[in-house]
């Protein structure tokens, strides 16, 4: 009888240290809306600012060309956004809408990322924590998805395991999972069991199997054009907005 009690309080506490974890990637996942184009997004907190990160294609309705009467060209960028559910007692209660710019872009067929900044400050207090840079999480490695699903239902979790690592999709390497993929959880966050942050859902492999940007590559880019402070919790340059968007 004493070990049977002993195991149902580990079964309990294992299932409360599940909750906390998936009630953390909730609090930091949000939706993102670009032109025509619903996706899911994660939330980085530096000081009172919120960055938005997520794919490249999600956002890439709101680049505009606009053509000069000298013939040049000139991007502009319309605004996203985003939704943040706010929870009560496990549920969605409301949502708080906010706006945001983007302020790096690379599109679908490049490495397909995207990084916004909500124009509001301290829109929200929740930021994703980066898994550790040095390790790559295997085969079989368990992980959490969180996103939209269909359009319609926000912030909904699925489970599984990394089933790929390094697979190339055109001229770019991806990992992959067997976790659900809908339309809607592009741009979504993907976690080890743990919590930690690992990648960007951006599309579909095969049946139920979905690609996923890995922190790696995330790192790689986001260092190329000076957002690798975002990863290591530094100071916001001030010359930020001053480097262009893409």
């Amino acid at each position: 009888m004493r070990f049977i009690y002993i195991t149902l309080i580990l079964l309990g506490f294992c299932g409360a240290a599940k909750a906390d974890v998936y009630s953390e990637i909730l609090s930091t996942t949000v939706v993102l809306y670009g032109q025509g184009q619903m996706g899911s997004a994660s939330t980085v907190v530096i000081s009172n600012k919120t960055f938005v990160i997520s794919c490249g294609h999600v956002v890439a309705g709101l680049r505009k060309e606009i053509i000069n009467a000298d013939g040049s060209k000139t991007i502009k960028w319309d605004k996203a956004t985003v939704y943040k559910p706010i929870y009560v007692m496990g549920r969605v209660s409301k949502y708080e809408k906010g706006v945001a710019s983007v302020i790096r872009y690379s599109p679908f067929e490049k490495e397909d990322l995207a990084i916004l900044l909500m124009d509001e400050d301290n829109f929200t207090q929740k930021s994703v924590k980066f898994w550790n840079l040095d390790v790559i999480p295997g085969h079989g490695s368990r992980v959490i998805t969180c996103g939209s699903y269909y359009n319609k239902f926000y912030n909904s979790i699925s489970t599984g395991v990394i089933s790929n690592i390094d697979i190339k999709d055109g001229e770019m390497l991806f990992d992959c999972a067997d976790t659900t993929i809908h339309s809607g959880i592009s741009g979504g966050p993907v976690f080890t069991e743990s919590g930690e942050f690992i990648g960007i859902v951006v599309r579909k492999w095969a049946e139920n199997i979905s690609m996923f940007v890995p922190l790696r590559r995330i790192k790689s880019y986001y260092e190329r054009v000076g957002c690798g402070f975002l990863l290591e919790g530094k100071n916001i340059p001030e010359n930020l907005l001053e480097i262009a968007v893409e």
